[in-house]
């Protein structure tokens, strides 16, 4: 699937984000960068704060961008291991 973006006045076909360039974390890890608690990142996105898609089996993955904007566009510099 691809996204359609404006340059320059001609439309041009854009591809997703990879996940080296908008890595997808888990509720762990994510809870883990950001000091809280993984129930906490979880209670985030069902309330609506926080941007994560339902996998299989109920867990939830969060993209790093979706992070940032939690975070109101701050970079978030630490790196998963």
């Amino acid at each position: 699937m691809t996204r359609r973006t404006k340059d320059e006045g001609a439309t041009v076909e854009a591809d997703p984000p990879t996940h080296q360039e908008d890595p997808i974390l888990t509720q762990a890890e994510v809870a883990r960068q950001l000091g809280y608690h993984p129930s906490t990142i979880h209670r985030l996105i069902a309330w609506g704060l926080l941007k994560g898609v339902k996998m299989p089996g109920g867990i939830y993955r969060i993209r790093k961008s979706e992070i940032n904007k939690f975070l109101g566009g701050s970079a978030l510099n630490k790196q998963v291991q």
